[in-house]
């Protein structure tokens, strides 16, 4: 269990993002405007406060997604960022650092129905509902509650929304912004998608454990650059992700035996790779330090 409130609890880091960073590409094509005026005119068809990942619209869209379409709604974080905090000041919002590149949508659109596994999903959704993503960093005691806040700032704003049920059979659904039903978490990460009328992108909220945004980015670079393998770690190996989220899911300091688990498996990923100071921060956090040592 972390003892770092200030950051896991939602609290926002200073100093803030200077406006002058934003990112503002030329429009060299019409298609983000028919896009926009698309997606719009279904959801506003509908009084549902939800996104419906399973709705035909998000199949009909991917024929108007061009690298400019990305580019258009990565020169809208900010402003999606003002919006949020309008609502609710102090959420942690993590930005992503540059757009989505068109050959990582195009992998997506091309698995029609399922995931990269074979499985039933809603990859036509997932497809077109991260052009804009945020992190938001909790530690696992304050993951609900950033949850529920973050919902709250999308209805206060007149957006819809779709919390996605985890891997493990999590699910949180809020009604009048309070818990209806909650069999979460079950992971160290929550992904609640949304739709703001004034920006005209679906929008990627991960409600993450900074142990899972790290195990994620890693998963994300290797993906892109399978050249890294032999030097970086993949934190699936060895199950050392599954095993420190069952770990931090009990939200209790960890016993002897499981820090002895914890740095068997460590030394067993590490020996021979490039090590990652980020990951040890986060380890000691959680009270792994001295097993790390």
């Amino acid at each position: 269990m972390s003892t770092n409130n200030t950051i896991f609890a939602g609290s926002k880091p200073k100093p803030e993002e200077k406006k002058s960073e934003e990112y503002k590409p030329a429009l060299a094509s019409y298609k983000p405007i028919l896009y926009k005026i698309k997606l719009r005119a279904a959801l506003d068809s509908s009084d549902a406060p939800h996104l419906d990942p399973s709705s035909s619209i998000w199949k009909d869209l991917h024929s108007l997604v061009d690298q400019d379409v990305l580019n258009d709604a990565y020169a809208l974080t900010l402003q999606v960022k003002d919006l949020i905090h309008s609502a609710d000041p102090d959420l942690v919002l993590e930005t992503r650092r540059e757009p989505k590149v068109f050959g990582r949508f195009q992998v997506k659109a091309s698995y029609g129905g399922y995931d990269k596994h074979g499985n039933a999903s809603f990859s036509k959704f997932k497809a077109v509902s991260d052009f804009i993503s945020f992190r938001i960093p909790t530690g696992v005691p304050w993951m609900l509650s950033n949850i529920q806040r973050l919902v709250a700032a999308i209805t206060k704003l007149d957006g819809k929304y779709y919390i996605k049920p985890d891997k493990n059979g999590g699910q949180v659904e809020i009604l009048d912004r309070h818990v209806v039903r909650e069999t979460m978490p079950k992971d160290l990460c929550c992904f609640v998608y949304a739709y703001l009328p004034g920006i005209g992108h679906v929008i990627e909220f991960q409600v993450n454990h900074p142990f899972a945004s790290f195990a994620f980015g890693r998963d994300s670079y290797l993906r892109d650059h399978p050249e890294e393998n032999a030097k970086l770690v993949d934190l699936w190996r060895e199950k050392f992700y599954p095993t420190m989220r069952d770990i931090l899911m009990k939200e209790v300091q960890p016993t002897e035996e499981e820090k002895d688990l914890i740095k068997a498996k460590f030394l067993k990923l590490y020996k021979g790779k490039q090590s990652d100071p980020d990951l040890i921060d986060i380890l000691e956090g959680e009270g792994f330090l001295a097993q790390m040592a």
